[in-house]
């Protein structure tokens, strides 16, 4: 890893930022409307680097992570639907159920990192690796660590920015 690659990957993220959000999997029911484009979400992953420690580093994508299920669970719930007005069983699971699986989530996780802007992507990624023990990171920080390096490998290894990504 060194600055070509940094430059490279943040070429490949300049492409990646004038795709819509289906480009990057995130399914119909959870895109963010309204222009918003997960901007709380955004605005914390910018934030990452200005801490020095690991642990507010992780600390800052739990708080991005939250944004993105605060801003999918609004737009839900915005939407009009109410139990009352439901007609099928498979309507009131949908209602119902958490607002997005794991895959929908690094969707989201992934257009958001991309367009969030944050710097030093590849840098910040081997310093929460190497400095953050995997035996204390468990939990909701761990899941967070972990969905954040999937979404840097996912750009790494993205051949083609005019393909959509596919998880």
């Amino acid at each position: 890893m060194d600055w070509e690659d940094e430059a490279a990957l943040k070429d490949k993220i300049k492409v990646l930022q004038t795709k819509p959000q289906s480009f990057f999997g995130v399914p119909p029911h959870v895109v963010a409307g309204s222009g918003s484009d997960w901007e709380d979400a955004r605005r914390e992953l910018r934030r990452v680097n200005e801490y020095a420690l690991p642990l507010d580093k992780l600390k800052c994508l739990a708080r991005a992570a939250g944004a993105i299920f605060q801003t999918c669970g609004s737009s839900r719930s915005s939407s009009g639907e109410t139990t009352s007005s439901l007609t099928s069983v498979e309507e009131l699971d949908m209602v119902l159920r958490p607002s997005m699986t794991t895959d929908e989530f690094i969707s989201v996780h992934l257009f958001v990192l991309v367009m969030s802007n944050m710097s030093q992507l590849l840098i910040t990624r081997e310093l929460l690796r190497v400095m953050c023990d995997s035996q204390d990171i468990t939990g909701e920080l761990g899941y967070y660590l972990t969905t954040f390096e999937v979404a840097v490998d996912l750009l790494i290894n993205h051949e083609d920015p005019q393909e959509p990504m596919l998880l």
